[in-house]
């Protein structure tokens, strides 16, 4: 079997294009109700869970419109053994099409060319006509009479009969060439194989993944489909030559920026580029006799198999979302919370090829918007670019849906993940006395690590971690209840060694002198502390303090943050050298020791959480 991309090419040479519209059959075939009439689809028994359908009302319309004996479907019948005085034909001929059948005890028992992923004999009744009339039966090509010789026991097509062709046409976005495979069966999937998001019907006869931009064209008239990966203007049948134009709202990548629109477009690039396109067509030319149309297609997606491409950000018009309230403002902009009504696409792990993704209807999410962001900042690219990177590789990271666009005043807005249960800094202050299981502070402490590590292994750096930027949703249940927010300050470390060598400099130095002095008075350094574990990093010793802090007697408002837990230094030595703030210069012999009594009479008994922070353990 050879792949050819020559215009003149027919994909089934012995059927005919039919010269009406084939409509009794649905291009999803999880369609229960006929799409022309809407009645109920008829459902051949066989097949589960995959079973086949068509409507029985439609096929008889389409039957009275075809005069001619031409041979239009690949089609298996069966005949009931009833009496019928109405047969047009005796029972001892065997009908050459669907046409000379009739119409009283019709009875489809197989559409060839509507491939069934799960047509294998194991996963169907035995007693079912279809493994018995067609499965095993099937020992010629109906069509063309070749003989299959099979050693494969599911759903097969001829080699000669049923063709494959290629090209490639220019991208309407990414201007570069894309490729274009012409499938000779009508390929009804309704979910995507690279991501399983559902996709979306925009005719009859089209549909796209959103999230990936691969998009499926059918012909009716030769029930053929052309996959197309990536967006082009118009798709051309390779049997009947008709022409139809692609329906796809291209605004949905038009974000005014094209710094913004390349960012988008280069995302599904990536996904394009882990196809296994070439593996496929060179597969194709190695097959002899026959083929299974599904298992053959489903090589290009072979990378996708154990883990699923990513759900990648997009850009959501603001006509999409309602009840927008402020709910924080800061240096950098104001944060609003609001409900996408679309919303985003469920990034849950799916196992089974009959799963898939679909949308979060009516979503809470948080509006990130930047003060005179009119002008796409650097900062504002580097937080998507970060948001993107790092929640591909863990849940552990707040995700960014994509970003909008405020009408009124042009400013860009991040649409990002809403984490219900707020932040971990507001959840000490309220909850703190009740975190009492050590199973919880453990979890605690082992899922904000695994956001750590996750951030590192990009070789970012977040530059801005602390409590209120630790995050809590239940929604991704509680093995990814702890979630790092706020990366737009993150950067790679190559960016921001070399980008900014003398940035806060003085502020760098006057740390340098104090970490010394303290190196030198035995109160800071690892190596006061035996010997590290390599990933000491992720211990909770440097994240104990989130979890463990006591009152401090700077805050009014019984706040749980305590100095000498912040810099885990000994507070009556600190107090003893006089480096501990310069307010305490002046601090007579009293007010010290004070200070000192009521820090520690407040502070809780770390060793309570029988965590054991020193030694080389490390928790993950």
């Amino acid at each position: 079997m050879e792949l050819t991309d020559d215009d003149s090419f027919d994909p089934t040479p012995k059927l005919k294009s039919s010269p009406v519209p084939i409509s009794f059959i649905s291009f999803n075939r999880d369609d229960k109700n006929c799409i022309r009439c809407d009645d109920i689809y008829t459902e051949i028994s066989a097949g589960y869970p995959d079973r086949q359908r068509y409507c029985k009302k439609c096929l008889l319309g389409y039957l009275t419109n075809i005069t001619d004996k031409n041979i239009y479907l690949d089609v298996y019948i069966f005949t009931r053994n009833l009496e019928c005085n109405e047969h047009e034909i005796s029972r001892t001929k065997e009908p050459q099409n669907i046409q000379e059948c009739c119409r009283n005890c019709l009875e489809i028992l197989c559409f060839k060319q509507i491939p069934n992923h799960y047509y294998r004999i194991f996963f169907v009744n035995k007693n079912d006509n279809l493994i018995n009339n067609v499965i095993i039966s099937e020992k010629n090509c109906k069509l063309c009479g070749k003989a299959f010789h099979k050693t494969y026991d599911g759903f097969v097509l001829c080699s000669d009969c049923y063709l494959i062709s290629s090209e490639y046409t220019e991208s309407t976005l990414s201007k570069k060439p894309i490729p274009i495979i012409y499938l000779p069966w009508w390929h009804n999937l309704f979910n995507c194989q690279a991501c399983f998001s559902k996709l979306k019907f925009t005719s009859d006869c089209q549909k796209y993944c959103e999230n990936c931009l691969i998009f499926y064209t059918g012909c009716r008239y030769c029930l053929t489909t052309n996959v197309i990966f990536g967006v082009t203007n118009q798709s051309k049948c390779k049997k009947c030559k008709r022409v139809s134009s692609i329906i796809f709202d291209i605004e949905k990548f038009r974000s005014g920026n094209s710094d913004l629109d390349d960012f988008l477009v280069n995302l599904r690039l990536e996904i394009h580029n882990r196809l296994e396109i070439t593996r496929f067509t060179d597969k194709i030319k190695n097959i002899d006799k026959y083929f299974s149309p599904n298992a053959l297609f489903n090589l290009i997606y072979s990378l996708f198999r154990d883990n699923r491409a990513e759900i990648l950000m997009e850009w959501i018009p603001y006509s999409q979302f309602t009840n927008v309230k402020e709910i924080a403002k800061g240096g950098f902009g104001i944060i609003y919370q609001a409900t996408w009504l679309d919303g985003s696409i469920n990034n849950e792990k799916v196992h089974y090829s009959l799963e898939m993704r679909e949308r979060r209807n009516n979503e809470t999410v948080i509006l990130k918007k930047f003060n005179n962001s009119q002008g796409i900042s650097k900062h504002f690219l580097d937080e998507l670019k970060s948001n993107q990177h790092c929640y591909v590789l863990n849940r552990h990271i707040i995700r960014t849906y994509g970003f909008t666009k405020d009408p009124k005043f042009g400013d860009y807005i991040l649409v990002m993940q809403y984490a219900s249960e707020g932040d971990l800094h507001n959840i000490l202050r309220e909850k703190f006395t009740k975190i009492t299981c050590d199973k919880n502070k453990l979890a605690i402490l082992r899922q904000i690590s695994e956001g750590l590590e996750t951030i590192h292994k990009l070789e970012f750096i977040h530059r801005d971690f602390h409590s209120g930027n630790i995050l809590s949703n239940l929604s991704n249940g509680k093995r990814h209840q702890w979630q790092i927010g706020d990366l737009g300050l993150g950067h790679t470390n190559s960016i921001f060694r070399f980008t900014s060598p003398g940035r806060d400099l003085e502020q760098f130095n006057q740390a340098e002198i104090k970490r010394k002095e303290l190196i030198n008075l035995k109160e800071l350094g690892p190596e006061f502390n035996g010997k590290t574990h390599p990933s000491a990093i992720y211990t909770s010793r440097p994240l104990r303090s989130f979890i463990s802090r006591c009152s401090s007697y700077f805050s009014k408002g019984n706040d749980y943050n305590s100095i000498e837990l912040e810099l885990d230094i000994d507070i009556k030595r600190y107090l003893k050298f006089k480096i501990y703030s310069p307010s305490l210069h002046n601090l007579n012999s009293n007010d010290s020791n004070t200070i000192s009594s009521n820090i520690l009479g407040t502070k809780r008994n770390i060793e309570e959480l029988e965590i054991d922070s020193y030694g080389n353990s490390s928790i993950y």
